[in-house]
């Protein structure tokens, strides 16, 4: 996405909860403003494994239950982590990342409304192609920022050289005038 780690994102970072415990959100994305977005993967790949190896329509119907109930599940858990709580300037609302393509459209299909209850709980499902929408957003907020910055930088360096070569112009006319003034 062209992000950088240790800059505009961080993997795995340390985060104490309100009752001192320990988590450890998979990706924190750093926004441009200070915003910070939450991107935890979940992944069961069993059930999804199961649907598609089944030979009968009760193991597929079996399977599509339990990879919905999988997500649900994961999605319950992000909800009560509250990420948003406990990582300073995050959005409140988490990220949940599931990279398997085929197990989130199962899900979807499954439940239509699965995105939206998830939505409800403070949880986001994306899919992959649905991540590098968000993280080429993201960077391309922080190369904005990063250009109106060195336009601020550039206009900066530009004032200094004109206040310099105004100083040396005065001096070389003031300089003109005293010769001038020597010669007669």
């Amino acid at each position: 996405s062209g992000l950088r780690e240790g800059e505009e994102y961080v993997k795995q970072q340390n985060v104490k909860t309100e009752d001192g415990a320990n988590e450890r959100p998979d990706i924190i994305v750093n926004g441009a403003d200070g915003s910070r977005v939450i991107i935890d993967s979940k992944v069961s790949l069993t059930a999804y494994t199961d649907y598609v190896g089944a030979e009968t329509e009760e193991e597929r119907t079996t399977a599509v239950k339990a990879n919905y109930d999988s997500i649900w599940k994961h999605v319950c858990e992000l909800a009560d982590m509250k990420y948003h709580k406990d990582v300073e300037k995050a959005m409140p609302i988490v990220l949940m990342f599931i990279p398997n393509e085929g197990s989130y459209i199962l899900a979807m299909n499954k439940d239509p409304q699965l995105g939206t209850k998830a939505y409800k709980k403070g949880v986001l499902i994306i899919n992959p192609t649905n991540l590098m929408v968000v993280l080429r957003l993201m960077f391309l907020t922080w190369q904005n920022t990063r250009q109106e910055k060195n336009n601020r930088e550039i206009l900066a360096a530009a004032g200094k050289i004109y206040e310099k070569y105004t100083t040396f112009a005065d001096s070389y006319v003031t300089l003109g005038n005293q010769l001038s003034t020597a010669r007669n």
